[in-house]
């Protein structure tokens, strides 16, 4: 590790001296500390819309599942009364 990565290293984890704190090279390994951050924080949002999109996917499709499934029982019973000879008396 160079000197640059243990400053910048010391600055990341807050344990930097005064000195370097208010050197130029201190507020610029800040700056790139709340860059990075801010990086972060928006990778995160966008995974959370990415999740939300997928959540919305899956409920349309369980919507859908469940409808499919009604339209079958409703033929199961039409069949099942034809057969028996009382069509609609499920209904």
């Amino acid at each position: 590790m160079d000197a640059s990565e243990a400053a910048f290293t010391r600055v990341w984890r807050g344990q930097y001296t005064e000195a370097e704190r208010n050197s130029d090279s201190g507020r610029e390994y800040k700056a790139a500390s709340v860059r990075r951050y801010m990086d972060v924080w928006e990778e995160i949002l966008k995974f959370d819309k990415h999740l939300v999109q997928l959540d919305n996917q899956i409920n349309a499709e369980e919507a859908r599942l469940r409808e499919a499934q009604l339209a079958l029982w409703d033929e199961q019973d039409l069949k099942k009364s034809l057969m028996l000879g009382n069509p609609g008396s499920n209904w």
